[in-house]
């Protein structure tokens, strides 16, 4: 027992000894806290894959959606095999067994708003470390939407339709004139209508060009003081012709006065013979014959006449011009008698009185003068032409877009005949119109083919924001038909040929800015007024880049004359406004010194280049003037595409113009040219994800 009882006593002795010794604690807290820290660190490693592992099935779901989105051909479905391509994109993001994951699912479906794809995803992942905590899998799920963002767009086609846009490419089945017209239309089948109204609008404008662009109409209705003559009378010069004249004076003819300076004379004529009258009285006497009663005798007057002279021709300056005149009656005084008479034999005679009669005439003659006062007006009559610069008075025919022809003789006329033309025996018109082409603001020929890319101080019609506010700013209206060249006396609208080989043209009107979302045909991707204006197109003329390019320039600016509408301050939504010129041509620059063009005749006035200018060296001037004008407008922020329509090669200041090599094309027929608008189209409109 004893022992039992010291044993008993050692036990706690120990125990007691292990309580007040602190030193042992450490292993046993260790030991006891190592499990939550195991759960902590096994969370921490396990969240960071799920979490890796969602932002990987976000993006996959994303890409899927972008991808569906890009496929969808029509806005309001999202068909089986647009599905699987946004399925496709999906599953290559995110391949089978990514970070482990299992039961991956997406699917992708139109989205509640027209033209946007929506789309899910879910997957379910392993744990590491948790599944020792009852934690073995965790459910993720994500969704995405994408749609075709076009905000605030505004697309300014300038096309080329010069005459050689009626060809036929070589392997091609269609002009390019109607390869160009299917491909804006499929261009616009791509980018889309936009919306009828808000943010996300998209507008489009056409600038088609040749040697000229027709703007005057667009620009007149925009503010009438833009156009020279739009306001009141102005005068232009044009090379045209004046006639030269002489002076008539033209008498007119007052009252005639009364007769002065009458002066009668008489004259009278002996008598007659006695003449037998058919009278007898038988059975008488002589004596009986010489008592016998008489009939009366007396005088008989004849009417007066009165016979004028011719009046006296009226000279300038005299002031009165007189007439003759005279007058003559005549009298005649009649006597008888009876004269006896004895007939038969002796003794059976037969006695009368024979009645006889004699005359004489009395003619009385008198003569006057008349005084008729004279006035005069003086008129032109036509003596020649004088060709040369002269001012036109432009007023009219661009407030009522016709006017009287200058050129054209109305006044009294000699023998020659003024209004045939010299050559050719085609009249000049009697009648004005303008179309609406123009003639530039005043430039600079000092420009060279390797000046510099910054417009000098006074080369007006470079500037993309010019604003008209002076005679040298205005722009004129362009007016072939009182144009002459005074080398050969040449009319420029004298023969059809002038206006079809190009030498005066003025294209189809442009059209500026405008939505063409409220007549959207979804069924077809068109709009009926897109259609309509684009078939509207036709082709003739030479080719002139840089007319083109400023006036495509001009209806896109924000700060030109269109900045009441183009500017990003009015823009829906307040987003500023994306802006691309589109650049059709199929050919290098046609320019003739010898043309009617928005910058005259350049022969013989001098406008671009000296008169002695070639054609090669004018053109190689016209391509340094669309390479300012290019660098203008990327000044400007303005993105640039040039596509080449049947060309082996660009042209190097056109290469240059393009916003850089990524944003110019060549197209050898009407399929590819196609092809490359509705890549621009596509790359224009973009992708953007709505959440």
């Amino acid at each position: 027992m004893r022992v039992t009882a010291v044993i008993g006593r050692g036990a706690r002795s120990v125990i007691g000894r292990l309580a007040r010794d602190e030193r042992g604690n450490v292993l046993i807290i260790s030991a006891v806290a190592i499990i939550p820290m195991l759960a902590m660190i096994g969370g921490a490693i396990d969240a960071s894959r799920l979490y890796m592992a969602r932002t990987r099935l976000q993006q996959a779901c994303d890409a899927g959606a972008l991808a569906g989105r890009k496929a969808m051909a029509d806005q309001n479905v999202l068909t089986t095999a647009e599905k699987n391509v946004a399925k496709s994109f999906f599953r290559f993001n995110f391949p089978t067994s990514t970070y482990g994951a299992s039961d991956i699912v997406s699917n992708f479906v139109r989205g509640p708003s027209i033209g946007t794809v929506a789309g899910t995803a879910s997957i379910v992942m392993p744990t590491t470390i948790m599944q020792f905590f009852g934690y073995g899998t965790v459910p993720m799920a994500v969704t995405c939407e994408s749609t075709l963002s076009i905000p605030n767009t505004d697309v300014m086609f300038v096309l080329d339709v010069t005459g050689s846009m009626l060809d036929i490419p070589t392997g091609d089945t269609q002009s390019k004139i109607d390869g160009l017209k299917q491909a804006v239309k499929d261009f616009y089948a791509a980018l889309g209508p936009g919306t009828s109204d808000g943010a996300g609008r998209v507008r489009y404008g056409f600038m088609p060009y040749s040697s000229n662009v027709n703007v005057g109409k667009i620009v007149y209705a925009l503010n009438p003081a833009y156009i020279a003559g739009g306001t009141g009378v102005e005068n232009v010069e044009y090379r045209t012709r004046k006639a030269n004249t002489v002076d008539i004076h033209i008498p007119t003819y007052g009252t005639e006065s009364g007769p002065t300076g009458v002066s009668p004379t008489s004259n009278t004529s002996p008598w007659s013979y006695w003449a037998d009258t058919g009278g007898t009285v038988a059975g008488t006497s002589q004596t009986n014959c010489d008592t016998k009663p008489l009939p009366s005798g007396g005088s008989v007057a004849s009417p007066t006449v009165t016979t004028p002279g011719a009046r006296g021709t009226a000279s300038y300056p005299n002031t009165s011009v007189s007439t003759p005149y005279s007058s003559q009656q005549q009298t005649v005084q009649t006597q008888y008698r009876y004269d006896y008479r004895e007939t038969g034999i002796l003794w059976n005679r037969n006695r009368f009185c024979q009645l006889q009669s004699q005359t004489r005439t009395t003619t009385t003659t008198s003569t006057w003068t008349t005084n008729t006062p004279v006035t005069w007006r003086t008129e032109k009559q036509f003596a020649s032409w004088n060709y040369g610069q002269w001012p036109i008075d432009v007023s009219t025919v661009v407030q009522k877009g016709a006017a009287t022809n200058p050129t054209y003789w109305t006044g009294l006329v000699g023998s020659t005949a003024p209004n045939f033309n010299d050559p050719g025996s085609v009249p000049t018109p009697l009648t004005i119109t303008w179309d609406g082409c123009i003639e530039e603001a005043n430039t600079l020929n000092t420009i060279t083919a390797t000046a510099s890319l910054t417009a000098p101080s006074g080369a007006y019609d470079l500037d993309p924001d010019l604003i008209p506010d002076s005679a040298e700013k205005r722009w004129k209206p362009f007016l072939p038909a009182i144009q002459f060249r005074s080398d050969n006396r040449d009319w420029l609208g004298r023969q059809s040929g002038w206006i079809s080989n190009g030498f005066a043209v003025c294209p189809r009107e442009a059209s500026a800015l405008d939505r063409y979302a409220s007549d959207y045909i979804a069924l077809t991707k068109s709009s009926v007024r897109f259609n309509a204006y684009v078939d509207s197109l036709s082709a003739v003329g030479g080719t002139y880049h840089d007319i083109g390019m400023i006036w495509g320039a001009r209806f896109l600016s924000p700060d030109g004359i269109f900045r009441a509408t183009n500017s990003d301050a009015v823009a829906p939504g307040g987003f500023q406004v994306s802006r691309h010129i589109v650049f059709m041509t199929d050919g290098t620059l046609d320019i003739r010194p010898y043309a009617n063009d928005p910058w005259g005749i350049n022969d013989l006035q001098a406008k671009i280049a000296p008169v002695s200018t070639n054609e090669t060296d004018l053109e190689a001037i016209h391509r340094r003037r669309t390479s300012i004008i290019c660098n203008a407008m990327k000044g400007k922020g303005f993105t640039i595409w040039v596509v080449g329509f049947g060309l082996s090669t660009m042209p190097t200041e056109l290469q240059d113009c393009a916003t850089d090599s990524a944003h110019w094309a060549l197209a050898s027929d009407s399929a590819t040219l196609r092809t490359e608008f509705q890549k621009i189209a596509q790359t224009i409109g973009g992708l953007r994800l709505s959440q």
